[in-house]
């Protein structure tokens, strides 16, 4: 690489990556449940969160995979994920700051992608949040610069493993697949029914060579899926997928997306303005078929995640469309400002803008509606590297894990605690504590208990678990709606609903508790429900509390 003052720049815009991602690490608590995955599957328990219950309940297998790597060797798993989001992410970046070309193949002066994400909160946080997300930016970065500079049946083979990979690191980017399939099929049918067979063979043998190792890679995972789950997609599917389309909540998302990504909406519309004003730009951006197939794309992943109802977690489902667009526009600074000096200007600005927005972000509210700013709810390391090296043991959730794997401990008891976040908390907890999930990710049964009659909740995380499954699962500790139980009978993990006598016995003030309540239902003083609550009780455990 030659030390030109192009390339200064563009090594200053990483270094300021590097910056801008160490001082935000953070381990999100939906990490830890891949987490769990990998400690048990380390420990001889197999690639499952519940000991003995084959659930797929993660979404990115392909950076489960790749994060189990150093922990098989030794390494702490939280350790892995956060040095390999840096590391992944710092990769990225440079294969946008160097790989992408402008005219003529150019080297490209002014990264305007480079300042685009660094600008952006969202970016940054998942960027260094133990999540798939860095991945996700890198084999997107390979794959839409060299399709956007080389078309997509120049490379067939490495296209299509780049597709195969993205969707084994998210699955909603499968969703690319057949759009890219659908048009090129459609060019290759136009060129046979306007030029005859022998024109169009090289389109079909490249199409039939990108489709090898999308076939190949994915393929070879469903017979995975299938063999080791008996399942063709995974849980977080059916948890996800239940009650169909959540546009409302989806087109709120959406507005909060834009509303908080104040510098990329203002790039997005001068880009805008500048392509239709332009006319040389204008006629590359709309006689490009990779570049109109990308804008095809943003908006296909776009609707989906409106038509899911985007996500509890701001930003996140959004950023793969997002990476798509600013690699879209990468080059537009370059083709529409001719002189070198003002190249170079424009970027040693872009660079001083892009340090500001990291020293001085702009983010969203902590929550709105249903919409959570998660870093903020998880920010528990301060200085962030402390992440690194700590897991939160400070947090509520945390603390309760670890006090249930104390309680398994002491009483060599099969706990099964009803919970809904299951990230700290399960991880803390250990393979002894069974974690009844009430939102289905990582649990098959509830996973597929939609109520259609029930008003929508938080996207991803809405309730299905009802008392009356709790309790045909065994749960020993949840919550239940009747207050004279509750004032009796709960605890820090949520009220004892199992009259297993192997349980109770180490808890005797609750049998005593047990009986109090039976001889004030027998007695007529009880009329909250808690009396046939506590009859439903006897019946599923086969236990008179007056025997216990």
């Amino acid at each position: 690489m030659r030390l030109t003052t192009a390339n200064v720049i563009k090594l200053l815009f990483l270094i300021l990556g590097f910056y801008a991602l160490w001082s935000r690490l953070w381990a999100c608590e939906d990490a830890y449940i891949t987490f769990r995955y990998i400690e048990n599957w380390v420990n001889g328990n197999g690639l499952v969160y519940n000991v003995g219950d084959k659930v797929e309940g993660f979404t990115h297998p392909l950076w489960l995979f790749l994060v189990a790597l150093p922990t098989f060797l030794g390494a702490n798993v939280r350790a892995s994920a956060l040095i390999l989001s840096l590391l992944i992410s710092i990769i990225a970046l440079a294969v946008i700051l160097w790989r992408d070309r402008g005219e003529d193949n150019a080297p490209l002066v002014f990264p305007l992608a480079a300042l685009l994400l660094l600008s952006h909160t969202g970016y940054r946080d998942f960027s260094a949040s133990g999540l798939e997300f860095p991945l996700v930016v890198l084999l997107m970065a390979w794959f839409f610069i060299s399709y956007k500079n080389h078309d997509l049946l120049t490379k067939p083979y490495l296209h299509g493993a780049l597709l195969a990979l993205l969707y084994l690191t998210r699955p909603e980017l499968a969703l690319m697949i057949p759009v890219f399939f659908a048009v090129y099929i459609g060019k290759a049918l136009w060129t046979q029914l306007k030029l005859g067979v022998e024109p169009a063979r090289g389109q079909w043998l490249g199409l039939a060579k990108l489709a090898v190792p999308i076939i190949g890679i994915a393929g070879a995972y469903h017979l995975f899926r299938w063999a080791y789950y008996g399942e063709f997609f995974p849980n977080t599917y059916y948890a996800k997928q239940g009650l169909g389309a959540y546009w409302s909540q989806g087109w709120i998302y959406f507005e909060h997306f834009w509303r908080y990504s104040p510098v990329l909406l203002i790039v997005v519309v001068i880009s805008a303005a500048l392509i239709l004003l332009a006319k040389h730009v204008r006629r590359l951006y709309l006689t490009s078929l990779p570049r109109l197939v990308m804008l095809l794309q943003i908006a296909v992943l776009s609707i989906y995640v409106v038509r899911l109802g985007g996500d509890f977690m701001a930003y996140r489902f959004l950023l793969p469309p997002m990476l798509i667009g600013v690699i879209l526009l990468n080059d537009l600074p370059d083709r529409f400002l001719r002189g070198r000096i003002t190249q170079l200007s424009l970027a040693g600005a872009g660079l001083v803008a892009a340090a500001l927005l990291v020293i001085y972000p702009l983010g969203a509210e902590k929550r709105l509606g249903y919409i959570a700013d998660e870093r903020q709810y998880y920010d528990l390391y301060h200085p962030s590297y402390r992440a690194l090296f700590e897991d939160p043991v400070d947090h509520v959730w945390y603390k309760m894990g670890s006090e249930l794997r104390k309680l398994h401990e002491v009483t060599n008891y099969r706990i099964v605690h009803v919970a809904g976040n299951i990230g700290y908390m399960g991880y803390a907890a250990g393979p002894g504590v069974y974690i009844l999930d009430a939102f289905g990710l990582v649990d098959r049964q509830t996973a597929r208990a939609w109520d259609p009659t029930r008003k929508r909740d938080r996207p991803g995380h809405e309730d299905k678990l009802t008392l009356d499954m709790a309790i045909g699962r065994g749960a020993t500790f949840c919550g239940t709606p009747f207050p004279e139980y509750e004032k009796v009978l709960s605890t820090s993990f949520g009220s004892v609903i199992t009259l297993d006598p192997k349980f109770l016995r180490h808890v005797p003030d609750k049998i005593a508790a047990f009986k109090e309540l039976k001889r004030r239902c027998l007695a007529g003083e009880i009329h909250d429900g808690t009396c046939e609550f506590l009859q439903e009780l006897e019946k599923r455990y086969g236990v008179n509390v007056d025997n216990l």
